[in-house]
């Protein structure tokens, strides 16, 4: 689980569709997105499309790790399409 407290800074974006970008280094926590039409997906740091399953509860990613960090100047974001809400929240190496 994880601790967010001396050294990391929370972040968080929510929104119905579009594009999350995530500063340099920052750690994917939690995704969470629902869609109320077929066909909407999520990709995130340029990983694979996720299909957003339709009129369901909401699709809920959480990571308890630091693997899905973002170090690079490609695949620096989180994108959402045809969904109708979702939420990022993210930590950031750095002083609060």
């Amino acid at each position: 689980m994880w601790n967010v407290g001396a050294g990391w800074k929370l972040g968080e974006a929510a929104g119905n569709a579009g594009t999350v970008t995530l500063p340099k280094g920052a750690v994917l926590i939690l995704i969470i997105a629902h869609a109320s039409a077929g066909g909407a997906t999520l990709q995130a740091l340029g990983g694979p499309t996720i299909p957003v399953p339709v009129s369901t509860a909401p699709l809920v990613i959480q990571n308890h790790h630091a693997l899905r960090q973002q170090n690079s100047a490609t695949g620096v974001s989180v994108i959402f399409t045809g969904t109708d809400s979702y939420y990022v929240q993210y930590a950031t190496p750095g002083n609060l």
